[in-house]
């Protein structure tokens, strides 16, 4: 932007000056040179005083301050802006994390036309170095290319938004380069299981009667997300009768959950899914419907043993930033952390104080726990804060679905953990949870009596194209075998 001062020969009768000195800029936006007249003056001097003074401040149009920083246009504009732009609260929260993590720390400071190209392509190529310059506890690797990507188009919706309500005339973000995408190391694309390897996964859950086969068999059979799967409640399952008589049953996928957010017993608190699209209704076969009541059986019978009495040893076992304090059940070996310290003398406060035991250590010099440590408790079964009308203390509608056995939620990255673990035991391809949806969609669309947009219903996208772009993968032997008709034609 350029600022001049020019004299204005005016011979107008209507006008009080014959000479009037006014104040003008001139900007280049969309390829067009535009100039506006700021303000007038009588003479000379006061005119360059003004223009002086004030060339950081001119004013254009509506309140127009190019004094204002980048962290001042996000706290008065760019929030409020992200919860009416985005679909849902999560991806408001989502967009501005990413904002604050990556962006305010570095250039927040500086005023929003004074961000230059160098500073944008630092920001970049320090992403693609290491994630330890934005975070020490973050493993020193580099960000993702998608992730550079994606903070990169974000500042250009808040430049173009600054644009809108002129707080801005030449943004630097849209020149900056980002880095080489061939030169990155791109993350692994994953394949989906094929029929024998997820087979393989859901008999070895079965025979070691683990209740996570129930989890895993109702995501390979519905396509849910993850935190669609832990926002389901009793409330949510309806069962119903098929054409012939047989009981099948329907989950209303109306939430998802938020790990970030807990209430008063430790379960995550429910949020909208990730789009209007996800609020969906999934049907399940008369077959699946019968695994899954006998979970449902099986998790009622737990809530009512909450009178029982257990035998458990107390551990405290080092984790990388904290002590956790742990019970180990001696019965079935099942544990359970139930605190977490800073320091392992706060936990060793924490045993005595609870369980009234002195926490010792074996004293042959190995790093065993003594085996004196050992505590009776009474299971009581945990349930969630009722969201209904009545609040009563004893709801079944709120009851979550998949929770541990003593009814306490599920960590959000346990079946993530477990499933990478179950996949190297049995040497299968390492798969994540999301990679569950893509076996479903890619089941479901190599068999000729499903048709895409059934798919795309039962996943909850809004388009058929991003079910066949996205989630559909054609495995070599499907390609081979579809091949086949080619003998059929010549």
């Amino acid at each position: 932007m350029k600022v001049y001062v020019r004299k204005i020969n005016s011979k107008s009768i209507k006008s009080n000056y014959k000479d009037n000195w006014k104040v003008i800029t001139e900007h280049n936006a969309n390829g067009k040179r535009i100039t506006k007249q700021i303000k007038s003056f009588k003479t000379k001097e006061q005119a360059d005083i003004f223009a002086k003074e004030h060339e950081k401040s001119i004013r254009i149009g509506r309140d127009y301050d190019f004094d204002m920083s980048l962290q001042e246009f996000y706290d008065t504009h760019i929030v409020d802006w992200a919860y009416s732009h985005y679909k849902t609260t999560r991806s408001a929260k989502s967009v501005l994390s990413m904002i604050e993590r990556f962006v305010l720390t570095r250039v927040g400071h500086k005023q929003l036309d004074k961000i230059s190209i160098n500073d944008w392509e630092q920001l970049w190529r320090d992403m693609n170095t290491s994630k330890q310059l934005f975070d020490s506890s973050m493993p020193d690797k580099p960000y993702a290319y998608q992730t550079i990507l994606n903070v990169y188009m974000i500042c250009c919706k808040i430049f173009k938004e600054a644009q809108r309500k002129e707080k801005s005339i030449s943004p630097t973000i849209w020149l900056s380069e980002l880095p080489n995408k061939n030169n990155m190391s791109m993350p692994v694309k994953r394949t989906p299981y094929k029929t024998d390897e997820y087979k393989l996964l859901l008999e070895h859950l079965q025979k070691t009667n683990d209740r996570d086969y129930f989890f895993y068999q109702l995501l390979l059979s519905t396509g849910l997300r993850l935190g669609e799967a832990l926002a389901l409640t009793n409330n949510d399952i309806e069962f119903d009768k098929d054409k012939d008589g047989l009981v099948v049953m329907n989950i209303n996928v109306n939430f998802s959950i938020t790990p970030y957010e807990s209430d008063a017993n430790g379960f995550y608190n429910r949020i909208k899914p990730k789009s209007y699209t996800s609020i969906r209704q999934v049907f399940l076969p008369p077959k699946q419907t019968e695994l899954f009541r006998d979970y449902l059986a099986m998790i009622d019978e737990e809530k009512n043993t909450d009178l029982e009495s257990i035998t458990a040893k107390v551990v405290i076992h080092k984790r990388e930033k904290y002590y956790a304090v742990r019970l180990i059940n001696l019965e079935n070996d099942s544990r359970k952390t139930i605190n977490k310290f800073q320091t392992q003398d706060q936990a060793i406060d924490f045993i005595k104080n609870k369980y009234g035991i002195d926490y010792k250590l074996a004293t042959d010099g190995r790093k065993k726990r003594a085996i004196d440590n050992i505590v009776n408790i009474q299971k009581n079964y945990i349930k969630p804060i009722c969201h209904c009308e009545q609040k009563s203390n004893d709801c079944t509608s709120c009851m979550r679905i998949f929770v541990k056995e003593d009814g306490l939620q599920v960590g959000f990255d346990y079946y993530r953990e477990k499933l990478k673990r179950l996949s190297k035991e049995l040497r299968l391809p390492t798969q994540t949870i999301h990679g569950l949806r893509h076996t479903h969609a890619t089941a479901l669309i190599q068999n000729p009596n499903v048709s895409i947009e059934v798919v795309s219903d039962r996943l909850g996208h809004a388009s058929t194209d991003t079910t066949q772009n996205i989630y559909v993968t054609h495995d070599k032997e499907y390609k081979q075998d579809k091949a086949k008709v080619i003998d059929d034609i010549f």
